[in-house]
């Protein structure tokens, strides 16, 4: 039975990622060969994607999972989905005492349909089938997470012979797997906060009602999964106000006689957005707050987990370079904190690999892991100068360079925040910031677009994201 559901989900995935494609090929945007390219790439690289999750089971990433309770469920993940199938409600635990309770409900609600359609509340073999089927649905959220991360680029600018590259990164992007595989949050509140963004692109080339609507039901939906979707918000308002300034200044150019609906028409849409996103977006944070007490910007405190706790080590041990070993891909080691303290080790080692043990592979599977470790360490740092150059160049748009540097530097300095006011490794995994990529890749390219095509630095960033790529997709291949 669990081999059929999860091999009727799988074909039912791959059916609408067809029509997604087929849907894609209509439009202009893949008329030419490299955006044809593209599409195939992002295509293989979703079918990677929902191979890999048809392959691992759903517990292999246990970021506060937890444990199949019949009687009294726990409450993380899991158990979350039990109480709302059980009881038909919120629930009414303190997140104060309970972990996973202080998150919104959105994504667990999912959870608990799953279980109800498989009428599986009172079996454990039925709660795992149905978590096996959750699995595949969340590996499909970050299939359309890449093909949205794409989508992004292009609508920002790419030039033509850049979008195989492109694609290559967004489809094959580790933490995409991670996160697809792994029964929490993470994936379906980065997708929604991708499309949000996506679509505020959208709005500022063409400022409809529409556009407005799906901007807002994504970031109120994002919130509903995971208040953290609210770190690129303040992007999305800067956006706004660029607009809004544009059009008071054609205004005041056209004189006496200029058309004030506009100036009106987006100051509406704005209010409305604020309203509607600060009532249903923050509803969940206001009803524990009221309920419980519990502060907006709560996070449980895992010192009592002593084998997370980094809080022995310096700062400069955490802020400056990780010793050698952090980046040789050292297995995930819960007993050394000196050697897995470090905050850009951690973010490197948890973007490609998760918080997996690497010690009980292959010698050639982890010789490729710190190849591909390294690769993705130099396509960082050379996106970050890229990303950097774009800011300081005249002939890019001023609300491009606005975008790109709240969406990048707004949710990292929050990250970086976290990672010393809770001392602790979960706290440094990639997963919490997994959209920042996006924006550096869009950096990059609107730097590119406005340098000569054969470019030395432009080779080097197309053979990076390849290689990435290709080792992605083969230790994916092995992986599980």
């Amino acid at each position: 039975m669990l081999k059929t559901v999860r091999e009727y989900v799988l074909y039912t995935g791959m059916a609408v990622l067809r029509k997604i494609s087929a849907v894609l090929r209509s439009t202009v945007l893949f008329f030419s060969i490299p955006a044809r390219l593209a599409l195939l790439v992002l295509i293989t690289g979703a079918l990677f994607k929902m191979t890999y999750a048809a392959r691992v089971p759903y517990n292999i990433s246990d970021h506060d999972l937890g444990v199949i309770r019949i009687e009294i469920p726990d409450t993380n993940h899991i158990g979350y989905m039990q109480y709302l199938e059980r009881d038909r409600k919120l629930p009414e635990l303190s997140p104060l005492e309970n972990w996973g309770m202080l998150h919104p409900p959105l994504f667990h609600i999912i959870g608990a349909v799953f279980i109800h359609i498989n009428d599986a509340g009172r079996s454990v073999k039925k709660i795992q089938a149905s978590m096996e089927q959750l699995q595949l649905l969340n590996m499909f959220f970050a299939c359309v997470l890449s093909f949205y991360v794409f989508a992004f680029v292009k609508e920002l600018g790419v030039k033509e012979n850049m979008l195989p590259a492109a694609a290559a990164f967004s489809g094959f992007f580790p933490s995409f797997f991670h996160i697809g595989a792994a029964l929490n949050n993470d994936c379906l509140m980065t997708l929604f906060v991708v499309m949000g963004l996506y679509y505020t692109v959208r709005w500022y080339k063409n400022r409809t009602a529409a556009n407005m609507t799906k901007i807002t039901v994504c970031f109120v939906l994002g919130m509903l999964v995971k208040s953290s979707a609210c770190l690129v918000v303040p992007a999305v308002f800067c956006i706004f106000l660029c607009a809004l300034l544009e059009a008071v200044y054609k205004k005041k150019q056209a004189g006496p006689h200029g058309n004030n609906n506009e100036v009106f028409r987006i100051s509406v849409q704005i209010a409305l957005f604020l309203v509607v996103f600060m009532s249903a977006g923050f509803s969940w944070l206001i009803r524990e707050y009221i309920k419980f007490g519990m502060p907006f910007n709560y996070m449980n405190d895992a010192s009592v987990y002593a084998r997370q706790h980094v809080s022995s080590c310096s700062w400069r041990q955490r802020l400056f370079l990780p010793v050698w070993q952090q980046i040789a891909v050292i297995p995930y080691n819960d007993s050394r904190p000196d050697l897995s303290c470090n905050i850009w080790g951690e973010l490197f080692l948890t973007m490609n690999f998760d918080e997996f043990k690497l010690y009980s592979v292959s010698a050639l599977f982890s010789a490729g892991a710190v190849l591909m470790l390294w690769n993705s360490i130099t396509l960082a740092l050379a996106g970050f100068y890229g990303m950097c150059r774009m800011f300081f160049m005249g002939r890019t748009e001023f609300w491009k360079k606005i975008l790109v540097a709240l969406v990048f530097f707004v949710p990292f300095l929050s990250f970086i925040y976290m990672c010393f006011r809770y001392q602790h490794r979960a706290c440094m995994n990639f997963r919490l910031i997994a959209y920042i990529p996006m924006a550096a890749m869009a950096g990059v390219s609107l730097y590119l677009c406005r340098n000569s095509t054969g470019s030395f630095f432009e080779k080097f960033i197309k053979c990076s994201c390849y290689l990435y790529a290709t080792l992605s997709a083969v230790l994916f291949s092995v992986w599980g």
